[in-house]
Parts: structure tokens; sequence; C-alpha cells
């Protein structure tokens, strides 16, 4: 599920059922291979041969095979990440799940630096300006 999740984040949860959670939401699901999976549930499908079953899969995986929608989960609500406690990431864009791994790591360490640079900056600005004022 990397780069939606990243490691060292810690995920709050709750037990549901696949039909109760909203296209785009994570849910870790039983690993069919064995174990378990954090994957987004892509769509529920209606009509045809196939109603009712739920399609799932990773940020840079293909598809998983359709699921039943009664199946147990636990949906994930929020992410800890950098001591926050986050929304659900968005799917990455298009770019980022085409490219190799460990540039998309490496543009995400970046990101991270970036991050913690403007926070920096807003701290150190907002201590200034206590000073001053």
């Amino acid at each position: 599920m990397w780069p939606g999740r990243r490691p060292g984040d810690l995920l709050r949860g709750r037990r549901s059922v696949l039909d109760s959670v909203r296209p785009g939401g994570l849910v870790v699901v039983d690993d069919p291979r064995g174990g378990r999976m954090i994957h987004r549930l892509d769509r529920h499908l209606s009509g045809g041969g196939r109603a009712g079953l739920v399609l799932t899969s990773g940020d840079r995986s293909g598809p998983d095979p359709p699921l039943r929608p009664g199946t147990g989960c636990i949906e994930i609500l929020a992410v800890l990440r950098r001591g926050r406690w986050r929304g659900i990431p968005p799917r990455p864009p298009l770019l980022l799940r085409c490219l190799p791994e460990p540039l998309v790591r490496a543009l995400s360490a970046a990101s991270g630096l970036i991050d913690r640079a403007e926070r920096a900056v807003r701290v150190f600005g907002r201590t200034r300006r206590q000073r001053t004022g």
C-alpha cells in the first residue's frame, strides 16, 4: 500500500464489512496468498454476473480478485504520521504509481525534508514575532 502508507505509520481502524466501506477507503483484508493486506476499495460492482462483488487494489499494484460484499475487514479511519493524525491519504497520482519504487521513495523522503523545513520556518517565524511583539 506504499506510498499511501509509509513505514512507521500507525493506523487506526474499526471492524467492518466491505459493503459498508466507501470507494477510496483503505481496508485490511485477508490476502489469498496468506496473511493480510492493506488495499484501497475501488468500487462496488452492480449488474451482470458480478453484481454485489467488491474490487480492491493496492496503490502501486494491479487489481485484486473480486471479494464478496459481506467479507469482514478492518476499515482504516486515520493514519498517525510524524506525530500527527491525518485522514486517509488519496490515491497517489498516476505518475508516482508508474515510477520505479526507489525513485518514489527518494521523492517521498525529499518531501518529508521539505515538510520539516517548512514547519521549522513557521515555528521560527512565530517565535520571532513573539519576541518582537
